[in-house]
């Protein structure tokens, strides 16, 4: 391998034997990251109809919206902790 008497000699390490990766990927689905990862994997598939709704109403500039928006989001984070 990397022979630190021979200096005219260096061999990249193989990424197949890369330590650290392989530890980060066993680990991954044991972080919120990982957590939050799996999660949005198991979403369903997005309904078009939904976004463009969606996309319609964000348009409107109205404190009742921004209160909407404020609550609904609240809803997703506390329904994405409490399943992880």
């Amino acid at each position: 391998m990397n022979d630190p008497h021979d200096e005219g000699r260096f061999e990249l390490p193989n990424p197949s034997q890369d330590f650290f990766a392989d530890k980060i990927m066993d680990n991954i689905h044991n972080t919120p990251l990982g957590r939050l990862l799996g999660i949005i994997a198991a979403l369903p598939e997005i309904r078009q109809e939904k976004v463009e709704q969606g996309r319609r109403i964000c348009r409107r500039k109205d404190a009742e919206l921004d209160d909407q928006l404020d609550a609904a989001m609240d809803r997703v984070l506390e329904e994405l902790l409490h399943e992880g």
